[in-house]
């Protein structure tokens, strides 16, 4: 077999998806770690058995690199749901505080007028004596 440059499909995956691999789980980056070293010895003595290993690793490790991708995505999308569930109920509690104080502004203007009415009433009950 002649030594050949083989196609590694986390590399590829770690391309397409512009992944920085400083941002990988350290089990992904141990596992690239132990890859390079299979690399190594597929280029030292490059046979099929070597060159299959290598390839069913990338894929490993490819599979790994998605479903963290999928797993961050999952994350993002429950930070950003309790985001606007935040947001809303910030809004709600706002709302019903803006209705609580129109309600009790309302209640004392009534209380004020029924007062001042009252207090009208009684003394031109005691003026005209009625």
């Amino acid at each position: 077999m002649k030594n050949t440059k083989i196609s590694l499909a986390h590399e590829e995956l770690i391309l397409d998806e512009k992944i920085n691999v400083r941002e990988l789980p350290s089990s992904i980056k141990a596992s690239m770690n132990g890859l390079n070293l299979l690399v190594k010895r597929y280029e030292k003595s490059p046979t099929d058995s070597i060159s299959n290993a290598v390839r069913r690793k990338s894929i490993e490790i490819a599979d790994e690199i998605q479903d963290w991708l999928e797993d961050s995505i999952d994350e993002e999308k429950e930070i950003a749901k309790e985001s606007v569930e935040k947001k809303a109920k910030e809004v709600s509690d706002k709302q019903a505080k803006e209705v609580a104080d129109k309600q009790a502004k309302e209640v004392a203007e009534k209380e004020v007028a029924d007062r001042d009415g009252s207090f009208g009433n009684s003394f031109l009950k005691g003026i005209f004596g009625i």
